[in-house]
């Protein structure tokens, strides 16, 4: 799947779309800069430059009713719940990506859960469960807060600010 299939398939039918870029400091902490659009064609080829580029690109896994910012009462729709599987970090995380994937595995197996979508975010996982409509925030949320709680009452680690963020920001595949 390139890259504007998958925001296609995982991004809102309207609003404004952000994508954002996260550009090495020497010396100081990274420095994330965000930008808006129109089409999700616009986003893609914003995403493909930033990374053409050799920096880190990101997109918002929600849609926007405003242009400029990603703050939660400025979210118009999401379309999915997602997870980030962290590998090889000092918290929230396993040590291998086959230890991320036995553990999900497991996971799902006594969740009951649907099948989701998995990608590989460079050394972990984002995983998103993509609804068939779009959600509005105050249907979205207690969904996600439900979902987190589930991850967590199993023992999966994820990183807690994922699964219940609407305005979070994921690692585009390609």
């Amino acid at each position: 799947m390139n890259t504007l299939d998958f925001l296609h398939r995982v991004l809102p039918s309207d609003g404004y779309y952000c994508g954002g870029l996260l550009s090495p400091r020497t010396g100081q902490k990274d420095y994330f800069s965000q930008k808006f659009f129109t089409s999700l064609e616009d986003l893609k080829d914003f995403l493909s430059i930033v990374s053409d580029k050799g920096y880190n690109s990101y997109y918002a896994i929600s849609s926007f009713t405003e242009s400029g910012s990603r703050k939660r009462p400025n979210v118009k729709r999401t379309k999915l719940f997602a997870l980030d599987l962290d590998v090889g970090k000092e918290n929230n995380s396993y040590a291998t990506q086959r230890d991320a994937l036995a553990a999900f595995k497991d996971f799902m197996e006594r969740a009951g859960l649907p099948k989701p979508m998995v990608v590989s975010s460079g050394k972990g996982f984002h995983i998103y469960w993509v609804l068939t409509r779009e959600l509005e925030y105050t249907e979205w949320f207690p969904i996600a807060e439900g979902l987190k709680a589930t991850y967590l009452a199993h023992g999966l680690i994820v990183d807690p600010t994922v699964p219940s963020d609407c305005t979070q920001i994921l690692r585009a595949p390609d």
